[in-house]
Order: C-alpha cells, then sequence, then structure tokens
C-alpha cells in the first residue's frame, strides 16, 4: 500500500496499480488504500473504474473527507455535477478547512456557469493553503468568465500570481546558448497539458501537422497522461515528443535546455494542467503564448502572445505582460475527417436557437439576455447542449435556473455529452447559434460554422467574450455582431424572423470557412512560421524580445 501511494505522488499511476490492487485483495476492509487505487485509475483515465473504485470507499468510509472529494472530482468529470457538489458539501461539513474539497468545489460550481460562487471558494483554498498555484491559476480563468469581475481585478490577480509564483525564479535564469543564425532550421517546443480531444488542440493542431519540416523541427511536451486519437495524430506529426506529466516545472525546463529548444511555445495559459512555471525559468530565448489561452499569463518571461488585429482592441493591449503580434486571424480550424455533412432545416417548424458551449461559459448575463429573445420569439426553442447534462438531476437543475431567468423549462431541449461526429451533427437541430456573455465560444463557433450554423454575438470588452467577433470579423460575417445587449437582442430577432435568408446562408458557411485564412491549414501555418522566424531574427540581433 504505501509503495502504491509513494508511486502515485510521483505521477507513476500505471506503476502504482499492481501493488494498489494486490494491497486491496488481502484488505479489503482497508478504504484507504481503496481510495488510493481509484485516484490512480482517476490519474489514467479510467473513470468509471475510478468511479466503483471510490464509491466502494466511500461505502467503507463514509465519513472521509479526503475519499468524498476525491470521488467528487470523478463523479465531476463523467458530467455528473450535481452528485459531485454533494460529495464536496459533505466533505467541507467534515472539515472545513479542507483547501483540495475547496478547491473541488469552486472548479464544479465554474463548470455550471455559477463562477462568482467559484471564486469564493477559490480563493477560501488559496486561503487555507497560498502556496497552491494550481488553484491560484483557476482563480485566474474563472475571473476572465465572471461578467462581475473587472479588467482591473484580473490584471491584479496575474500580478499577485506572478509576484508570488514566478518572480522569485527570474534571478536564476541563465543566459542561452543557441546559436545565433537568424536562417537556420529552428527547434520549436510546444507545451501543453491539452494533447487530445480538447478545444485548444483544434485550434494548434493544424499548426503543428502542416509544420516545413526542412525548416522547422517539432518537440511536444505532454503535460497530461489522457491520450487519445488526437494524441496519436499530433505525435505523428511532431519530430519528438516527450512525456513531461511526470517531470516537475524545474525539470521540464531543464530537459527544454537540453533540447536546444530556440522558441517555446505555450498553449495552455492559466487552464488546467499548465507549466507556466516552466516558462517562468525561461529555458527558451524566445517564448510564446497562443491559441490556447488569449487573456495573458501575466508572466514577465512570456515574450509574446499571438493574436488578431479584431480580438484584442488597442485601448486593451497595454494591459499584457506580453508583446501582442498579430496574425492574419487568431484562429485555425480543420474538421475532423468524419464530420457530418450540412443538415437543412425545416422551414415550417419552430425556430430552434441553440448553444453547444460549456456550460461554464453559460452565465447568468447570458440567460438574462436569452431570455429577453425568447420573449420576442414565443414560438421558438431554445437548445443547450453539454456533457454536464448528461444526467436527469443536472438537466433539473439547468430547468431550475432556467426558471428563475423567466425560460419556461418545455422550451428547453438540453442534451449531454456524446462523441465528436455526433456533437457535430447536433448542429443540425438549431437554426442559429446565441453565443454566451460575457465569454463567448471560440472553437464551438467555428465549429457551428462549419455545420451551416452561424452565431449572434456581441462584441463586449471581456478579451474571452470576443472570439466569435474576431472570427466573424475575419469572414466578413460582421452582420451578426451586434454592439449591445439591446442591439444583441433586436439582431437574434431579426434573423430568427428571415428564414429564407438562415437557409441561403447553411449552404454557404462551409466554402466560406474553407476558403479562408482560418481553414487553410497550410497557408496559415506559413504566416505562423513567418511570425516565427521575424521573432528569432529579432533575438539573433540582439534585441529584446
Amino acid at each position: 500500500a504505501n509503495l502504491g501511494r509513494l508511486l502515485v505522488d510521483i505521477r507513476r499511476p500505471d506503476q502504482a496499480l499492481a501493488p494498489l490492487e494486490l494491497a486491496v485483495r488481502l484488505r479489503p476492509d482497508w478504504p484507504a488504500v481503496r481510495g488510493t487505487l481509484g485516484n490512480a485509475l482517476a490519474a489514467l483515465g479510467r473513470i468509471a473504474e475510478a468511479r466503483s473504485c471510490l464509491e466502494a470507499a466511500a461505502a467503507q468510509a463514509a465519513d472521509d473527507p479526503d475519499i468524498l472529494s476525491n470521488l467528487g472530482t470523478v463523479l465531476q468529470e463523467q458530467g455528473a455535477i450535481e452528485a459531485a457538489l454533494a460529495r464536496y458539501r459533505r466533505a467541507l461539513a467534515l472539515d472545513p478547512e479542507h483547501a483540495d474539497a475547496h478547491y473541488n468545489f469552486a472548479t464544479a460550481l465554474a463548470a455550471i456557469g455559477r463562477p462568482t460562487e467559484a471564486e469564493a471558494s477559490f480563493e477560501r483554498a488559496l486561503a487555507l493553503d497560498p502556496d497552491n498555484t494550481v488553484a491560484h491559476s483557476a482563480l485566474i480563468f474563472v475571473l476572465d468568465a465572471d461578467p462581475a469581475s473587472t479588467p482591473a481585478r484580473r490584471s491584479a490577480e496575474r500580478r499577485a500570481w506572478a509576484e508570488r509564483f514566478a518572480q522569485p525564479l527570474a534571478a536564476a535564469i541563465a543566459p542561452h546558448a543557441n546559436a545565433r543564425d537568424p536562417e537556420r532550421r529552428l527547434r520549436i517546443g510546444y507545451v501543453a497539458a491539452s494533447f487530445h480531444r480538447h478545444s485548444a488542440a483544434f485550434l494548434y493542431g493544424p499548426v503543428i501537422r502542416n509544420h516545413d519540416k526542412e525548416r522547422f523541427e517539432t518537440v511536444c511536451y505532454s503535460a497530461s497522461q489522457f491520450e487519445d486519437r488526437i494524441t496519436a495524430e499530433l505525435r505523428a506529426a511532431a519530430g519528438q515528443w516527450r512525456e513531461a506529466y511526470r517531470l516537475d516545472d524545474a525539470e521540464l525546463a531543464a530537459q527544454i535546455r537540453a533540447d536546444g529548444i530556440d522558441i517555446l511555445v505555450d498553449l495552455s495559459g492559466h487552464d488546467a494542467g499548465n507549466r507556466l512555471l516552466t516558462f517562468a525559468r525561461k529555458p527558451a530565448p524566445v517564448q510564446i503564448s497562443a491559441w490556447g489561452y488569449v487573456s495573458g499569463t501575466g508572466l514577465a518571461a512570456m515574450d509574446y502572445l499571438l493574436i488578431d488585429r479584431w480580438f484584442i482592441p488597442a485601448a486593451a493591449r497595454a494591459d499584457y505582460a506580453e508583446r501582442l503580434i498579430d496574425l492574419p486571424s487568431a484562429f485555425c480550424y480543420q474538421p475532423p475527417p468524419d464530420a457530418p455533412e450540412v443538415a437543412a432545416r425545416p422551414s415550417d417548424g419552430p425556430p430552434v436557437l441553440g448553444s453547444l458551449n460549456r456550460l461554464a461559459k453559460v452565465s447568468d448575463q447570458a440567460l438574462e439576455l436569452w431570455s429577453r429573445v425568447l420573449a420576442r420569439l414565443p414560438e421558438a426553442r431554445l437548445f443547450l447542449k453539454d456533457k454536464t447534462l448528461g444526467e436527469a438531476a443536472d438537466r433539473d437543475a439547468l430547468a431550475e435556473r432556467l426558471r428563475t431567468f423567466g425560460i419556461d423549462p418545455a422550451r428547453a431541449i438540453l442534451r449531454g455529452g456524446s462523441s465528436q461526429r455526433d456533437h457535430l451533427a447536433a448542429y443540425g437541430e438549431i437554426d442559429f447559434a446565441l453565443d454566451p456573455v460575457p465569454q463567448g465560444g471560440g472553437v464551438t463557433t467555428l465549429e457551428g460554422l462549419w455545420m451551416g450554423v452561424p452565431v449572434v454575438t456581441q462584441a463586449v470588452e471581456n478579451l474571452t467574450g470576443r472570439a466569435s467577433t474576431a472570427i466573424l470579423s475575419a469572414l466578413g460575417l460582421t452582420d451578426w455582431i451586434a454592439d449591445s445587449a439591446e442591439a444583441y437582442v433586436e439582431l437574434a430577432v431579426a434573423k430568427c424572423r428571415d428564414r429564407a435568408a438562415l437557409t441561403d446562408l447553411r449552404t454557404r458557411l462551409r466554402p466560406l470557412l474553407a476558403g479562408s485564412v482560418i481553414g487553410d491549414a497550410g497557408a496559415y501555418t506559413r504566416a505562423v512560421e513567418a511570425t516565427y522566424r521575424d521573432l528569432w531574427r529579432r533575438w539573433c540581433a540582439g534585441g529584446k524580445t
């Protein structure tokens, strides 16, 4: 049992299984070791087995807050948010100072669009464990989704994170020995916890797959143990693949220096599993944040952020620690090869407006806005789909939330998670999408456009809410962008009432996207490579990055 616990602690869950399974066979009445086995299974992505194991442990030790909190995490991973919340509440009732339970409780609240409550729980977790950089990054991440947060608050939290965790590492940054040859083949390192079916992977994946291998060598550093078809495709496309999950930040930085990386690209920002404290050690001479996270890291060692001219207004650019570099678009999108064909919508049925974004983005502000749209369109229905809606208790909780905003749940179509192909096929059930506020869709918007479904969006000040604005602007679809909440409602009503125009646009969106810079992965990658080369030349010339 002790060996198994040690192996889990040092990120060797695969090696921990055998000793833990043996310990459970020898001592089936020992809930702690059964719980540790559940944790190891969860770390390997074997969530159903982990749930079974942790439920058995909880049945043996109903008052163990560690087991209850860990059970909550696997329930949450399966999309059973209400069940997870119940376990977290029980754990906190048993131990009000359980920092991990406060953190887990916060992540569940954030997942169902309750960011303000999530912030309070993240702050409580940090008060109990001030050195928890994971919780602090999660707080920064959820602030971007909170309508009540201000730019000043978001910037202040990034500065606080950097001062506590990153700045103490700056003094140890050593000079870089990379050859200052401006035209040589470059080694590009990509660091992510999302080299699998993750929204960010659909944005940077086309670049990794389409690099000019004669001029650029790629090394991917995977900070996650999860693997799927996307992982296999990216591994095959990369020049080299490093399993970074088992390395701490200092070890990963040392590996990157040993690999002679010239340009290191962060693809996670403050998202879960990030390795920003590797970047804080400046293992590469040029460091860039791109695609996975556009709100800025706050990290002085992060030289650049790749973005586009529509995403971040000029007035907001001074707030960034990074220097902003505009690409032709902040996005590149390649649909999966098995994406279904665009489905026609019936012209005589009730209009269906929808959002296939994560429920985390469906804020109270979004529901209030959508309720105003639906009040003007009494015949319309609202379609919402997310993996957190797979269980009846979670659908009931959302139905009650809809009711508080004056939306009759009978008008709502609620769907849970599905395969990627079925997820794309679900766009065939809606006429057009309603972008959430203040945090809107990115990949979700691109998926909808590929499936012939446009989106009504508001050009909000919150940068994480401007993705759809940037995408629609790049495609010349600015007539789908509203400049205020009132204009959003009027625009949605007008678009809904012109069914003939919707039918026509549905047939044109896929070729429009495919023929744009967003849909041309080869041309987009050449633009990225030209940017890399320019930034490399600056460093070679001795200029500041």
